[in-house]
């Protein structure tokens, strides 16, 4: 005769009654899709082996015991079902795990830049009226606009975070504010761009954008009265204009220009086989040899501003980490002629790393460019509203919908090389007109707005002290 299993747990009948039970028990304060912590984890695994060492206990079927856990914690069956078999199999308590990286790309993959930037502009607004820009007044105005996702307070707050704002307390006023490092890299390139027109430089601005082969007007004028096909055909009517299936393909477009125009032979144009984000499609590679072939056609010493999206921000060697072994590091510093402390521990050589990092920390194409004797300006991150080929982009994007009636790729190529043909150098003169005398100026008044209505003494809660649940705690009463 075998001896008996030492861990009647894995029994399969006793699977059966256990997957019996979890499918019929109601969960309990422990909604289902919600984490349980590593202490409530563990507390589930402590009751376990303190009733499964209970020969009373013990004796009694494993559902019971699994039941009597629940009554206890108030856990639902199947979480603690979970939980315990997870501890049988592995012998160790593990911290859930979120992935936030899913979720925030699920919530930015339903928002375009032009949204982003236009809740950035929405809270500002509140500064250039004088009002306070609180978490609740804010989100109200964005969700009674037709054009943007209505939020709930939590994602509305990481959305927040997200384009860099920070939640600061003065008094009873809590107040939406730029985070510092943005405010500063925003001065810094206010001055640059004033300086550099001064000298006298051309500037040329550069992005890319994207158009669906369904893109086309969201409002159009329809005769209500037509009730059906059928009454449209006995009429002699029509039952409207004809709609786009779905968004359909995606052409990604990268040109650059300045107040004289496009550049000449600079526009860049391909299909892109993904509908989410142009940016996954647009790589490092690709941009930097379209970029190489861009700079001869510029003016020398001219100046080149574009934003900080991936692919035009790749490094030109990698810089040591505390990821890195420490033997990497040593060697890293010692090709770069740096004297080392054999007695030096990986902090101390981190450290060492960070005193020569802005020496060798460059951009590829910033090299690329000062190799030609032309400079890179970046603007600060979500910004888009200080490059005036955004405008361009609208009115070709404009052009397209409302000529768009087959939505083929085909034809909407065929539209987007007639829209570029009408963007002309007096349209571009107009728009970096209303960027440098309107805009860069709007910015110069808001900063000087902020710092008469927020005091100098300031509670700052920043991302790494801050989590939902301090929300409720430090929001003003509207």
């Amino acid at each position: 005769m075998s001896a008996p299993s030492p861990e009647p747990w894995r029994k399969s009948k006793s699977k059966i009654r256990l997957h019996r039970l979890v499918s019929t028990s109601p969960v309990t304060q422990n909604h289902r899709g919600k984490l349980v912590s590593c202490q409530q984890r563990q507390m589930i695994i402590n009751l376990f082996k303190k009733y499964d060492g209970n020969e009373a206990i013990a004796k009694k079927k494993k559902t019971d015991l699994l039941q009597n856990i629940s009554m206890n914690t108030g856990i639902s069956v199947r979480t603690i079902f979970r939980v315990v078999n997870s501890y049988i199999q592995e012998r160790n308590v593990t911290s859930p795990k979120r992935n936030r990286d899913r979720y925030h790309s699920t919530l930015f993959a339903q928002m375009d830049e032009c949204q982003l930037n236009g809740i950035r502009r929405l809270v500002h607004s509140f500064f250039f009226k004088n009002e306070i820009p609180t978490v609740d007044k804010v989100m109200l105005v964005i969700n009674d606009d037709p054009d943007f996702p209505n939020f709930k307070r939590t994602t509305f707050w990481k959305l927040m975070k997200k384009l860099n704002f920070v939640y600061q307390k003065r008094g009873r006023n809590s107040i939406l504010l730029d985070r510092g490092d943005i405010v500063t890299w925003r001065r810094s390139y206010l001055r640059s761009i004033k300086k550099y027109r001064h000298e006298g430089r051309p500037i040329y601005y550069l992005d890319e954008t994207w158009v669906n082969a369904g893109h086309t007007t969201s409002k159009c004028w329809s005769d209500t009265s037509v009730k059906s096909a059928k009454e449209a055909f006995s009429k002699g009517l029509s039952c409207g204009l004809k709609n786009p299936t779905g968004k359909g393909g995606r052409i990604i477009i990268l040109h650059i220009g300045n107040e004289h125009g496009f550049v000449e032979d600079g526009l860049f144009v391909c299909d892109s086989r993904k509908t989410n984000d142009y940016h996954e499609e647009m790589t490092a590679e690709v941009f930097e040899e379209w970029f190489k072939g861009i700079l001869p056609l510029l003016e020398p010493g001219s100046v080149i501003v574009l934003d900080n999206a991936s692919y035009h921000t790749r490094k030109s060697e990698k810089i040591p980490t505390t990821s890195w072994r420490k033997a990497d590091i040593i060697n890293w510093l010692k090709t770069k002629n740096v004297e080392i402390d054999p007695s030096m521990v990986k902090q101390e050589l981190i450290n060492l790393v960070a005193l020569h990092r802005p020496t060798y920390e460059r951009n590829v194409i910033d090299t690329m460019a000062a190799d030609t004797g032309r400079i890179v300006l970046r603007l600060p991150p979500y910004h888009a509203e200080l490059n005036p080929i955004e405008l361009i982009w609208s009115q070709l994007k404009g052009y397209v919908a409302r000529h768009n009636t087959t939505f083929k790729m085909p034809d909407v190529k065929q539209l987007l090389c007639e829209s570029l043909t009408l963007i002309t150098p007096d349209k571009w003169k107009r728009c970096v007109a209303h960027v440098s005398e309107t805009v860069e100026k709007a910015f110069w008044r808001l900063d000087g707005l902020i710092d008469d209505a927020v005091e100098p003494l300031i509670v700052t809660f920043s991302s790494d002290e801050t989590d939902e649940s301090d929300i409720d705690d430090h929001l003003e009463n509207k």
